[in-house]
């Protein structure tokens, strides 16, 4: 049976909170460069001493979407992305749709930000078995494979399609990032700037996480675990490296930043602490 999640509940309870930011992001639009979402974005950079522990946190990391913090941070990942994919198509007038042929819809990141913010349209490349979740063991119960009720030309959207188009376009074509692990990395801040604490270590599961584990994971190291260096034997390019295998669970909070706690009377509260910068 195919779990279908109500989104709608989502959007009166965060759209006060969210319109001075997301004001923001209407002025990032008109701008020809891209406008850095938070101070200092634009000096961002991954590094192997960054990378390598988030990678390994990702690799052990063990699928538990039912696990209580985990539920509970999803479910609201899911329903802040309702909410932003609709600030997109409704209040920004971005056309968002699936790119049904072959090979990616755009050769750069520059070419996605010219065709969201000159265009307003914005392709997605659709949850496929061999662009998402190829080689993962288990799909049982991931929140990101749950069906939402939105459609596009004929296509019942996942919540993964609402969550990656919702990504690019705010983490990456507005705020003018690209695809490197620099670019990843810049995008999962410019992101988080756009979600509440109880989703932000979903989030940065899917986002952080997976990239830090394509970029940085075992398939990129020797047998002695150091990281291969650009061009040498063992090294694979960007369009070689495989995808992360898809798993809802929770990094430690050094990775998001944010802690959950359970308090005594069984309310879910979030604790910020110091993350890996």
């Amino acid at each position: 049976m195919v779990t279908t999640v109500d989104f709608r509940q989502f959007l009166q309870r965060f759209s006060e909170n969210f319109k001075p930011y997301y004001f923001t992001i209407w002025q990032n639009m008109h701008s020809q460069e891209g406008v850095s979402c938070t101070a200092g974005a634009s000096r961002i950079r991954m590094t192997s001493a960054k990378g390598l522990p988030i990678a390994d946190a990702f690799h052990e990391l063990q699928h538990q979407p039912d696990e209580t913090f985990t539920r509970t941070s999803y479910k609201q990942l899911c329903g802040e992305m309702y909410l932003q994919y609709a600030f997109a198509t409704e209040h920004l007038g971005i056309k968002i749709e699936p790119y049904l042929e072959s090979g990616d819809p755009y050769e750069n990141s520059r070419a996605m930000r010219t065709d969201a913010v000159t265009n307003k349209h914005l392709y997605f490349l659709p949850t496929t078995d061999q662009a998402f979740g190829s080689g993962t063991p288990d799909m049982t119960g991931n929140w990101m494979t749950r069906e939402t009720d939105i459609e596009v030309a004929g296509y019942p959207l996942l919540i993964n399609d609402v969550f990656r188009a919702v990504h690019d376009l705010f983490g990456h074509a507005i705020p003018n990032t690209t695809f490197g692990p620099s670019g990843e990395e810049r995008a999962w801040h410019c992101h988080s700037r756009m979600c509440t604490a109880l989703a932000l270590p979903a989030l940065t599961t899917e986002t952080r996480g997976q990239n830090c584990w394509v970029n940085f994971g075992p398939h990129m190291r020797s047998g002695a675990g150091k990281l291969h260096d650009d061009g040498n034997p063992g090294w694979l390019p960007p369009s070689q490296r495989p995808f992360a295998v898809q798993k809802n669970g929770l990094l430690p909070s050094w990775i998001s930043g944010i802690a959950l706690i359970q308090d005594a009377h069984g309310l879910i509260q979030c604790r910020e602490e110091q993350r890996l910068h």
